[in-house]
């Protein structure tokens, strides 16, 4: 489940639950996220419409499908050799809100490496 995976991200974050999290979606149409995320929602949570000028990309993204080129773009711009904000898929592949609402997830590089190391630090017992 989402809501399980972006808690678990949260955790590898530096700010926990405070973690900075965007979601963009066109026309708001992004019900039942607000419901799923309200565990995580304490004013940190950005909810867009479209992608705001001059974007500042939160450590984690979801977006509807038909944006992502744009958000792509966008992050591109802004990304120089060695930047550290480069960005990589969340779920493995897409991820369906409702019928016909393909939502995509991007994870900071830097996050997805904290995420990586804390979940190598499990340690399995007998």
């Amino acid at each position: 489940q989402v809501t399980d995976r972006l808690q678990e991200i949260s955790r590898a974050h530096q700010d926990k639950v405070n973690m900075r999290i965007d979601i963009i979606c066109p026309g708001g149409d992004s019900w039942p996220l607000p419901w799923y995320l309200r565990s995580l929602d304490n004013g940190n949570i950005g909810w867009y419409s479209e992608i705001p000028v001059d974007y500042e990309p939160a450590p984690l993204i979801i977006i509807r499908s038909d944006l992502l080129p744009k958000l792509q773009a966008i992050l591109l711009s802004v990304q120089q050799a060695g930047d550290s904000r480069l960005y990589i898929d969340l779920f493995d592949g897409a991820y369906y809100l409702r019928p016909n609402v393909e939502l995509r997830g991007l994870i900071s590089f830097e996050l997805w490496k904290s995420l990586s190391f804390a979940e190598s630090q499990v340690v399995l017992r007998p």
